[in-house]
Parts: structure tokens; sequence; C-alpha cells
């Protein structure tokens, strides 16, 4: 089997990537420092401004419907999924058996499959054989995100409205929108991954990627078929792209690395396995995951009712009215 992950990216890709970029940056570092050192501040200075912007203090789970300073969109979203923390680990353990799946076709494809003739001549750490590999696994991990994401959604709907929920209960009511899902995403990752495929595109896949990424809430709170998710989300977004974008960057994609970043560690510092250490990075998505689905979600709400709001209030006109 190719050096592929359990959960979608592994550890052991995480760690061969890093050990590339990083001696990339060293490379650009030692050619010109400056350009270097201007990007990390810009980094920074950026996180800072984002932490000096908002409220941290409301940190209140209910009610759902309400517009939320940014930061407190983490902190309702940490206090809703640890309140409740055992229903959505069990919407969690999803990526258990999808860890699996994954797992299991890769080595259908690619030990008794087509593609294994390519591996035996290739190698398995060809690009012929890595990239199609870690796409199956990013685009199975993207979808389970995606279901995460919907039943987590419905679940707080119940927790709202002071109903109780378990997480098989919220898989049950989030079966019917399994089709829709699945077709709004697939649509989703085709167009984004063609314009990933050149320079010019990138940035259009990543503005577009961040238009999409509502789409779970969309086809589970408001029964969107799937022709309508994306462009649905896409008008959610519109006017807030930066704000989703800095959740998006924070929240998912300190969710998703952490798994592969801790699997990194093992490798440096235990003398644990490759597959002991995807495993184990594949077992912290179910921890991190729901959570992302959960502030993504709380999201979601405060984007419908500033959405609501500002469509409520009454346009100006050149001569006011008189009042008395």
């Amino acid at each position: 089997m190719p050096e592929a992950s359990s959960v979608g990216t592994g550890a052991t890709d995480f760690f061969c990537g890093s050990v590339a970029w990083g001696s990339d940056v060293l490379t650009s570092f030692v050619n010109n420092p400056t350009r270097v050192l201007v990007g990390l501040a810009a980094i920074v200075l950026l996180l800072l401004w984002l932490a000096l912007q908002t409220q941290w203090s409301e940190g209140a789970p209910f009610r759902l419907r309400r517009r939320r300073p940014w930061g407190s969109l983490i902190t309702s979203g940490w206090w809703m999924y640890w309140t409740h923390l055992r229903v959505f680990l069990g919407i969690g353990l999803l990526f258990v058996p999808l860890g699996l799946i994954i797992s299991g076709v890769q080595y259908l494809i690619f030990r008794l499959g087509g593609l294994s003739d390519l591996v035996d001549t290739a190698g398995a750490t060809n690009a012929f054989v890595v990239v199609p590999a870690l796409a199956l696994g990013l685009l199975l991990t993207l979808l389970g995100l995606t279901i995460v994401q919907a039943v987590a959604a419905l679940a707080m709907v119940e927790l709202d409205e002071g109903r109780a929920i378990t997480s098989w209960g919220a898989y049950r009511m989030g079966r019917r929108h399994l089709r829709p899902l699945i077709a709004a995403l697939l649509k989703a990752g085709i167009a984004v991954a063609l314009l990933s495929l050149t320079v010019v595109g990138l940035p259009l896949a990543i503005w577009l990627l961040v238009r999409w990424s509502l789409l779970a809430q969309v086809v589970a709170l408001e029964e969107s078929p799937a022709r309508d998710a994306l462009p649905r989300s896409s008008e959610l977004v519109r006017r807030h792209w930066p704000r989703t974008a800095s959740i998006a960057l924070l929240v998912a994609g300190v969710g998703l690395i952490l798994g592969p970043f801790i699997g990194t560690l093992m490798l440096l510092l235990t003398s644990a396995t490759f597959n002991v250490v995807n495993l184990v990075a594949g077992i912290i998505y179910v921890f991190t995951l729901p959570f992302v689905a959960v502030v993504t979600s709380y999201l979601y709400f405060d984007l419908a009712v500033r959405e609501r709001l500002e469509a409520s209030q009454p346009v100006r006109s050149e001569i006011l009215p008189a009042e008395v």
C-alpha cells in the first residue's frame, strides 16, 4: 500500500511535507531574510489584530440564531462542544470507520486493482502513486467533515430548543440529507480541484472554497437541494468573506492539522510505526472535527441573522418623511 493515510492527511505525509516546506523556508531565509521576516510578521500582526478586534467573553452557547463577535463564535462553540461532549464525540466517531474505508479502498486500488502494476514499477513514493492516493483520502475526509457538519448543526438546533438528542438520533435526522450533501460536495470538489491545477486559478479556487464552506449547514438546516446549496452558501458569505475565511483558517485549519502534527511528533520522539502513527492521527479527528463543525455552524447562524436583519432595514430615501 502506498504511504497513504488512515484518515485524510496522514502524519507521514505531513512529516514529509513539513520537512520540504521547512527546507524551502530556510533556503528563502538565507537568500532573502527580509522577505521571510516580513511574511512572518504579517501573519503575527493579522492574528493579533483579530484577537484585539473582537470580544471573547460572550461565550453563552444559546440562543443559536443571533449575531456574535468573532471571538464569541469560538468561545460559544467551545461551551456547546464541551457541555454536550458525549453527543459530539459520538458524531465524530464517523471518522473511525471512514478511516478503515479509506485504507481498504486504497489497498484494493493500489495493491489488488489496476494500479498495482504502477506501484510495483514506479514505487510507492512516486508522484503518480502518491497524488491519487492522497486525493482519494482527502476527498473522503472532506465528505466525512461535511456530514459531521450537517449532523452537528441538526443536533445543535435540538439542544437549543431544549430537546434531548443523541449522536445516533442526530444521524437519523441527517440521513435524508445525505444525497444532496454528497452531490453538492462533488460539484464543489471538482470545480476547486480543476481551478487548483493552474497558478492563475488557485486564488479563485481558494475564494470559492470559502464561499462554499457552509454548504453542509445550508443543506441540513434550510433543506436546500444540491443545485441550490452552493449558490446559497455563496450568498451568505458574500459580504463576510474575510470573517468566514479567518474562521476557516484558524478553526478548521488547526482542526485538520492537529492530528498529523501530533503524529509527526510521535515519529520524531518515539519508535512508533507509520501505521500506528497514522491511526493515532486519525483518531484525533474524532475529537477535533466535531468542534470545527460546531464553530462553523455558529458562523452559519451568525451570517443568516445578519442577512435577515440587513434585509429588514428600510432603505433611506433622499427626502426624509415627516414624523409628526
